[in-house]
């Protein structure tokens, strides 16, 4: 298991916490014994995330309109 604590997010977090995740043995071994495979855009092609990114958009702002 891998996290930081920040008072803000920031990439370098990011980047670090999944460092330590796809090291991880045991991570790669849960994926595998779920028959998961990790998601990441191919370089060059980052239409391939825009569905989760526009999902997330909508999200965002849904919630904060209620709570506005």
């Amino acid at each position: 298991m891998s996290y930081n604590i920040s008072v803000t997010e920031t990439a370098i977090l990011a980047i670090e916490v999944f460092r330590r995740a796809y090291c991880s043995i045991g991570f790669n071994d849960f994926l595998a014994s779920r028959n998961c495979i990790h998601s990441m855009s191919h370089p060059g092609h980052s239409w391939e995330n825009s569905p989760m990114e526009r999902w997330w958009n909508d999200f965002k702002l849904i919630w904060l309109a209620k709570r506005a």
